[in-house]
């Protein structure tokens, strides 16, 4: 992704929350997420490798590789 990029699900979260990791872990988002979608406008951040990861309620529902160009 560049600037932005949109998760979906197939259910509605009511209490989930997206956290956003660099490749040394370090959390660089966290934003809160209900319903099935959400676009995310990332900060400034740097080309590489992120991780993805979508808690519902404190449980890992999913976990996705994102690469910033």
């Amino acid at each position: 992704f560049t600037d932005s990029f949109t998760i979906r699900t197939d259910k509605p979260l009511e209490e989930a929350t997206l956290v956003l990791s660099d490749a040394a872990g370090r959390t660089v988002l966290r934003q809160p997420f209900r319903g099935t979608q959400l676009r995310v406008h990332g900060p400034d951040l740097a080309p590489g490798l992120y991780v993805v990861s979508i808690l519902d309620r404190g449980t890992l529902i999913q976990r996705a590789n994102l690469i910033a160009q």
